[in-house]
């Protein structure tokens, strides 16, 4: 009997068994890690996150190229030829009320472009002088309106008019100055008021 078991084949053997057992689960085991790795599952919410992903440094690049841009020069919002017609349009009106009786010449016009404001002087000849104040700072508000709401710009400037009366050669009352400013009037009454005081 011992001389039977002896000469039993070797894959008969219960080591051999054994042994072969263990190589071939190992094999097994290594394939199925590599085919995992190869080809791994991906859900369609994973991939659209990961779309999502390579499409933000494309914005954030887009972000940085505007921000890098150098900022562009402000022009005047008024060109010279604009200047030129606002000061033509109210010397014109001014020459135009002289025909009712009521002098009143342009004394200065100029446009300050780091504030879109234009700024006109008019010298009121009248006499006698309006009656009352009131008077004095609706003429120089009729002139404001006249230089801002009579023409047909789109730009949003401001403009003052400063009303005076020329007494000698240089010498001026100061009656006010009517402000434009954000679509509103206002008058700021000074020293030259006082002589209806």
């Amino acid at each position: 009997m011992s001389k039977e078991k002896g000469n039993k084949p070797i894959y008969k053997r219960t080591w051999f068994l054994l042994v072969a057992f263990v190589v071939l689960g190992g094999i097994i085991g290594i394939t199925s890690d590599d085919e995992n790795e190869a080809e791994p599952e991906v859900t369609e919410e994973e991939a659209e996150e990961v779309e999502e992903v390579d499409e933000e440094p494309e914005v954030e690049d887009a972000a940085t190229e505007d921000e890098t841009e150098e900022p562009q020069e402000e022009t005047a919002a008024l060109s010279d030829d604009d200047i030129e017609t606002l000061r033509k349009d109210l010397e014109d009106d001014l020459e135009a009320e002289q025909e009712f009786g009521d002098m009143f010449y342009l004394d200065d016009f100029d446009y300050d472009s780091d504030a879109n404001r234009i700024n006109a002087t008019i010298d009121m000849q009248q006499d006698p002088l309006p009656d009352t104040k009131e008077d004095v700072a609706e003429w120089a508000e009729t002139w404001n309106w006249s230089m801002v709401e009579a023409n047909e710009l789109e730009e949003d400037f401001n403009a003052t008019v400063t009303l005076v009366t020329e007494v000698d050669d240089g010498e001026y009352i100061l009656w006010g100055h009517s402000t434009f400013v954000d679509g509103e009037y206002d008058f700021t009454e000074e020293s030259g008021m006082q002589l209806y005081d």
